[in-house]
């Protein structure tokens, strides 16, 4: 397998007297920690910008504007930003590509190095993956990418770890090796997840920022040259009625899939035999009345919508969901207890009325013959 390790170029206010706050009234839902010192998460050269990938400003905005952004010592005359659902992203145009970004905050000089594009070509033609995970069984990752080898043609992971602390990068290579994975890329973001909550009486989106800062740091380094892009958690499983995901992603004329699906549970909550970790193979049942969650998508990066960011659940800068609404030649499976349930301990629970699902029982068949470790 090929496998790169690799690391972003964050710049952290630390030291600087500042830091992004919370508002007054904002009251937790989950768990979580807020990440109060992240400037960016990266520094992209993109060819002819430089792109920030940011949390959301809120409060360092001003300051930061006033202080004005340098490259290579010299000041940036225009800055740009993109406002988006959990982060921000600041665009500095130059002339060639700067081997610095720094600004001054509270007296104190912060930066970071800049990252290129030359690793895209890992994923270059592939049929690619991108996750972000922290502490998630290795045999769940094994699992899951084998799955989606089989059943997809899945030629390459892009895998964001979270700061896992249960087993080292190498050991997670090891974990995608087995499961079939021709090409594995890994960055660690060993940083605050966010949290979600509410302000005003409103859920409060602008504090949960890594998730979707690195899912487009993935989109402006890494992924651009990928045949197709499936955005897609270990706990997920995606089924096609007609071949392979990635291909019909191809087919489709913008080059986007947004992509339904409905939790599916073991047969109790008790775990399985011997105290072994549940499995996907042991999700057989879903609730009578369907129960639905939040769909994902798959995308050509270089395709018509190339412009858009992308978001946990869907793309920016679209009428969704009036624009493309959930196909039903497709879908996943989303699997209630391959989770350390680390957010929110309440999924769980298992509810009333669980039926058997023979499409999802038919599929599992693949893992079947797989020992239990």
């Amino acid at each position: 397998m090929e496998l790169r390790i690799e690391t972003l170029n964050r710049a952290s206010l630390q030291g600087t007297g500042l830091s992004r706050v919370l508002p007054d009234d904002f009251e937790q839902s989950g768990n979580g920690s807020f990440d109060p010192d992240t400037l960016w998460y990266d520094a992209v050269w993109t060819g002819r910008s430089l792109a920030l990938i940011c949390p959301t400003l809120d409060v360092i905005e001003d300051p930061l504007l006033e202080a004005g952004i340098y490259l290579d010592g010299v000041r940036a005359r225009r800055v740009r930003i993109e406002r988006q659902v959990g982060h921000d992203v600041l665009w500095i145009r130059s002339r060639k590509r700067p081997d610095r970004v720094e600004t001054t905050l509270g007296g104190v000089t912060i930066g970071s190095a800049i990252s290129d594009r030359r690793a895209d070509a890992v994923f270059e033609g592939r049929n690619t993956a991108v996750t972000l995970s922290n502490n998630n069984d290795l045999v769940w990752i094994e699992d899951w990418a084998r799955y989606h080898v089989e059943k997809h043609g899945l030629e390459a992971v892009l895998f964001f770890d979270n700061g896992s602390d249960l087993y080292d990068l190498d050991t997670l290579a090891d974990a995608l090796k087995r499961g079939g994975v021709a090409a594995t890329m890994i960055v660690s973001v060993p940083h605050p997840y966010g949290v979600h909550g509410y302000s005003d009486g409103q859920p409060y989106w602008r504090a949960l920022n890594l998730q979707i800062a690195i899912l487009n740091v993935a989109r402006l380094r890494f992924l651009r040259r990928a045949r197709a892009v499936l955005q897609c958690d270990v706990d997920e499983l995606f089924w096609c009625a007609n071949g392979s995901i990635f291909d019909a992603t191809r087919r489709h004329p913008l080059g986007f899939l947004h992509i339904g699906g409905q939790w599916c549970y073991p047969d109790d909550g008790a775990p399985s035999a011997n105290g072994a970790t549940m499995r996907h193979r042991d999700h057989y049942l879903r609730n009578s009345e369907t129960e639905h969650c939040s769909a994902k998508f798959c995308i050509r990066p270089r395709g018509p919508l190339f412009f858009a960011s992308w978001r946990v659940h869907s793309l920016s800068g679209l009428r969704q969901p009036t624009v493309i609404k959930p196909t039903r030649a497709m879908g996943f499976w989303h699997f209630r207890q391959v989770s350390t349930a680390w957010r929110d301990t309440k999924r769980m629970a298992f509810p009333e009325g669980l039926v058997e699902d023979p499409e999802l029982i038919q599929a599992m068949q693949l893992f079947q013959p797989e020992p239990d470790r």
